[in-house]
């Protein structure tokens, strides 16, 4: 912050209302939830509209004081007198700016809120491999191109899907890139938590955990990372550590035949540990060795850099911004290439320990460095305030 004395418009709370398609675990649903908590009171006031019903992060929205309204979209589609619901909610929180966050809800917001009130779109999506995308996404997606000369701002969270937009032909005039955040107090190495968790899981502390978290989908290529898992299996040397792989996220259970029909075919079943959806991330970054991104598709992947913020070295593929994210403190591989992953997880295993351990304390301090929580959320507000007129040039 300059000491420079700021002008009156500058002192004034600003008044936000944060439009998204829902509030699961997500990463767009984390970073708005992260930005909630991060905003310094006094400097904005906010609020959050959802078109979905319930979602599990609303307690932690509201645990924060921050009013919250649903007005769902069936199957991602407006119901009868949803557009009423929405303008009176809008008038209701009477906003300086309008936030959208997503496809969906920034089709909506241009759509829905007055011509008065400035809208910001977030993109939070790349298109490196659109063909694993719903049709009723994809729609969203032309939609969102049809009318991108309508907001006053769009955020991308990444600059891979920035110029990739740019290419795509979004035309709004004023486009910029702000990466997400992490809290680096929260996400921090817990030593404690790593022993527990490995004697919960039946894993020693000499075995080497390879961790992949994120929900089951075909764009975050679960199948990939599990023959890629049983190719590093095939390659571990003798004497060396034991490969031990955890799966986290909705749907990653034994429930799912899919999935678990591919932990037989590699032959790694008493390999792997399948624990879902899981709320305690840092715990589990904690008791991991080398966190694992095998997507097809991401713009910033929040996974990557917790997982940093934690002290690990990464092996992530190259979409999105991954490789940017990752830097020298990692490995990054083609998508779509199970023996390039399981190449890079060989390495890393091959690595002594004390190696691997300063590959994650390289990790965390780039984080530090390029990611703080602190430093993006002074950017967003940044953002809405030009977005609005009210400059706020002593913000860096």
């Amino acid at each position: 912050m300059s000491n420079a004395e700021p002008c009156a418009s500058n002192t004034e709370p600003l008044s936000v209302l944060h439009v998204i398609s829902g509030l699961s675990i997500g990463g767009a649903e984390m970073m708005l939830l992260k930005l909630l908590q991060t905003t310094e009171r006094g400097t904005a006031r906010a609020g959050v509209l959802s078109l979905s019903e319930g979602g599990v992060l609303a307690d932690d929205i509201r645990t924060l004081g921050v009013p919250l309204r649903h007005i769902p979209m069936p199957g991602g589609f407006p119901s009868p007198g949803f557009s009423r619901r929405f303008r009176e909610a809008v008038e209701e929180f009477r906003p300086d700016a309008v936030m959208a966050w997503m496809y969906r809800a920034n089709a909506v917001c241009s759509q829905l809120v007055p011509r008065g009130i400035p809208v910001i779109w977030n993109v939070r999506q790349s298109l490196d491999h659109n063909s694993s995308q719903r049709l009723l996404f994809r729609f969203t997606r032309r939609v969102n191109l049809w009318i991108s000369g309508r907001p006053r701002m769009v955020i991308y969270n990444s600059r891979a899907s920035h110029q990739q937009h740019l290419e795509f032909g979004f035309r709004a005039a004023d486009q910029r890139v702000i990466p997400n955040g992490f809290d680096l107090e929260r996400f921090q190495p817990r030593p404690e938590a790593r022993a527990r968790l490995r004697g919960e899981w039946g894993i020693e502390e000499s075995d080497l955990v390879f961790g992949i978290v994120g929900r089951f989908h075909p764009i975050k290529d679960h199948l990939g990372f599990v023959r890629a898992a049983g190719l590093a299996v095939l390659q571990e040397q003798a004497g060396a550590a034991r490969m031990v792989f955890v799966m986290v996220g909705r749907g990653l259970d034994t429930d799912n035949h899919k999935l678990m029909t591919e932990i037989r075919a590699a032959g790694i079943e008493d390999r792997v540990r399948l624990l879902g959806e899981q709320r305690d991330l840092p715990a589990l970054y904690s008791a991991f060795d080398v966190q694992v991104s095998a997507s097809l598709v991401e713009a910033f992947p929040n996974v990557l850099g917790e997982a940093m913020a934690c002290g690990l070295p990464c092996v992530a593929t190259a979409v999105g911004d991954s490789a940017w994210v990752v830097g020298e403190t990692g490995r990054v591989v083609a998508p779509e290439r199970p023996q390039l992953l399981a190449q890079a997880m060989v390495e890393l295993a091959q690595l002594v320990p004390e190696e691997r351990r300063a590959l994650g304390a390289a990790a965390r301090t780039r984080v530090q460095q390029e990611f703080g929580i602190a430093s993006v959320a002074r950017r967003f507000m940044q953002a809405q305030r030009e977005a609005t007129g009210r400059l706020a040039s002593g913000i860096t």
